[in-house]
């Protein structure tokens, strides 16, 4: 008897899903989808200056400690990483020259010189060349990142300090700190052929400038009158054009943007068996974490579905832009079946067999009793 049940567990077990079919008619696709987080480390770079010679330090993401102390220039001031060779450039405003910082072993592999007093430092992701502004020049240095040497030099207005890339367009923003006789503008160089294409006047004293890639947007803080007051100036990066002016408190210099997004990590099944009467259900089981500044969220089940075990936290981590993106999704997978006849006489044919087994071995059990 014991041996006839095993036999139609067997029968019934290799054809669990058509059984499932039976029950609700057709079974729609069963989505299985695993998510996870991609893990990453940094390193953060920051430039002491001193009067002929400078540093970098480099602070160890994972653990916010110094791991090195690189020896650069004189007064080193702005810093840029590069993404395609993982190299980073130093500005070195007082020795005129760019120092260049190979990431994996933290020393100086070549140092460029450049026009007087470099400022600030941008990447150009698109053709991986790196843009310094010459404060004293008036000029921007073009470095070719694939060979360390100066491949072009542009001019621009007077005395340009910050510089931004705009990943949507393939532009340079090069803020002016002065351009007549107090007022400043943003000289916009097109990155494919390294010349001036627009000159965008904003008054003041601009200084910072930073991307926005979520909306094509640039902002450059810019200091207006004295005693000190400024502003910040959006610029709308597809027509290089003040769309608005955004007052704040004090003098503003620097400028970043940050960006935060939700990152799932979940592991959820979905099965839906639809009939005559058109039912449906579904199970879900997840955990979800939403990375936002200052900010909660709920997690709601949608309607008809049935959710268990949902835990929801709130942290405030920022996300680089693209190109940059630290979550990965890994492993969907997808399967689905529906009822054929050939399945459906494998079923009925395993449930007759395993009646005739359960009743042989009863009436083989109770002559056996009886003897």
């Amino acid at each position: 008897m014991i041996v006839s049940i095993l036999i139609l567990f067997l029968l019934l077990g290799t054809s669990f899903p058509s059984l499932l079919q039976m029950v609700g008619g057709r079974v729609n696709p069963s989505l299985v989808h695993h998510s996870y987080a991609a893990s990453t480390t940094s390193d953060i770079y920051v430039t002491t200056t001193s009067s002929f010679s400078g540093n970098v330090s480099v602070i160890d993401g994972s653990t916010n400690t110094v791991s090195a102390t690189v020896s650069v220039g004189g007064l080193p001031y702005a810093v840029a990483f590069d993404s395609t060779n993982g190299d980073i450039y130093v500005a070195n405003e007082k020795s005129n020259n760019v120092s260049v910082i190979d990431g994996s072993t933290n020393t100086v592999t070549s140092t460029v010189g450049v026009g007087a007093g470099p400022e600030g430092v941008a990447f150009d992701s698109t053709n991986g060349d790196i843009y310094v502004a010459n404060e004293k020049s008036n000029t921007v240095s073009v470095i070719d990142g694939s060979t360390n040497t100066v491949i072009a030099t542009v001019s621009v207005g007077s005395f340009p300090f910050g510089v931004a890339f705009d990943s949507t367009n393939g532009d340079i923003y090069v803020a002016n700190e002065q351009s007549g006789s107090i007022s400043g503008s943003v000289s916009v160089i097109d990155g494919s052929t390294n010349t001036v294409i627009d000159t965008v006047s904003v008054g003041g004293f601009p200084a910072g400038v930073a991307f926005d890639s979520t909306n094509g947007d640039i902002y450059v803080t810019n200091t207006i009158s004295v005693p000190i007051s400024g502003n910040v100036l959006v610029i709308d990066g597809s027509t290089n054009m003040v769309t608005d002016t955004v007052s704040v408190v004090g003098d503003p210099a620097g400028v970043a943007v940050a960006y935060f997004t939700t990152t799932t990590s979940s592991v959820s099944t979905t099965t839906s068996l639809s009939s005559s009467s058109s039912s449906t259900t579904t199970a879900t089981r997840s955990a979800t974490t939403t990375t936002a500044a200052s900010a909660s969220s709920t997690s709601t089940p949608s309607t008809g579905q049935s959710t268990s075990d949902i835990q929801t936290s709130t942290t405030s981590v920022p996300q680089a832009p693209p190109p940059g993106n630290t979550t990965t999704a890994i492993g969907n997978s997808v399967s689905s079946f529906s009822i054929t006849e050939q399945q459906f006489a494998l079923v009925a044919v395993a449930a007759i067999i395993g009646v005739i087994l359960i009743v042989s071995s009863i009436l083989l059990f109770r002559r056996r009793k009886n003897i």
